[in-house]
């Protein structure tokens, strides 16, 4: 049935209806933290450098909905979390989609081999509510390639219908996007053979909001750095260059008298705010 002007609620123009028409879709960027010895989610108050894994697909999804379009049939919203820094809203993606009104897609990214239990939890969580979920990283890419046959711990999240990631995605995000939205993913995704071409690639994109959450951080930049370079073993980042090695030392010492960092990691911090200065 067509809305007429009749038929609107008052305050609600045909823009607002065309968007609600468009089916929504939330898609979580999630880079998942580790366990303690003791069984807890580490978190911070405050980050030290910014997920470089976040950042790059922050700016390969932007480049991914205008190649494929999907902004004209589908309502994206980006969400980035960064669990050392964010609390997870589990309960909240868990009801996203149960009233059919939108889809949800939730993203482990960057896994590492300690986070990769944290990883293994959520994903399993998430499924359990019919969540469309995928994951991949530094150690589902090397655990996969080291070993001749499937292990046990990623057999169990193909069998739960979490779709694997082998190797880097830069050049084919825009298709994974697509069919994780339609409903065609595959179980297994191998491409660590297929060497990216980083040139033509967008660069990585990081947002002021997720900026403030680290130490030493100016959100009045507004990219992380032409040298965050495209890794997916480790926490990249670089420090904004608009920031002082002076300041950016004093920041680190108050950061050290509230946390566990020694006097060596403190002096560590200031040289590399200089290294930053100069180049």
């Amino acid at each position: 049935m067509c809305a007429s002007p009749r038929s609107l609620p008052p305050n609600v123009s045909y823009l607002d209806l065309e968007n609600f028409m468009r089916k929504t879709v939330h898609l979580y960027l999630i880079k998942p933290s580790q366990y303690d010895d003791d069984g807890y989610v580490v978190r911070h108050w405050r980050g030290v450098l910014p997920s470089n894994t976040l950042a790059c697909l922050a700016g390969l999804t932007e480049d991914a909905i205008k190649q494929q379009n999907l902004s004209n049939f589908y309502n994206i919203k980006v969400h980035l979390l960064d669990e050392t820094v964010d609390k997870i809203p589990v309960g909240k993606i868990r009801r996203s989609q149960r009233w059919g009104l939108s889809k949800t897609i939730v993203c482990l990214v960057g896994v590492q081999t300690n986070q990769f239990p944290r990883a293994c939890d959520l994903a399993h969580e998430f499924r359990k509510a019919g969540i469309t979920v995928m994951i991949g990283g530094f150690h589902v890419s090397g655990y996969l390639a080291l070993l001749p046959d499937i292990p046990a711990d990623i057999q169990a999240l193909l069998d739960a219908g979490v779709t694997v990631v082998k190797g880097e995605v830069e050049e084919t995000w825009p298709q994974l996007l697509r069919d994780a939205i339609e409903g065609k993913l595959e179980p297994l995704y191998d491409f660590l053979n297929a060497k990216p071409d980083l040139y033509t690639k967008p660069i990585p994109v990081i947002r002021k909001k997720y900026l403030r959450k680290f130490v030493g951080a100016d959100a009045r930049s507004s990219a992380p750095s032409a040298r965050l370079s495209m890794c997916r073993d480790g926490r990249c980042g670089s420090v904004p260059q608009n920031i002082s090695p002076k300041r950016f030392g004093a920041t680190t010492k108050r950061t050290a008298s509230r946390f566990t960092f020694s006097p060596t990691t403190t002096s560590r911090a200031t040289r590399i705010g200089k290294q930053f200065s100069m180049q």
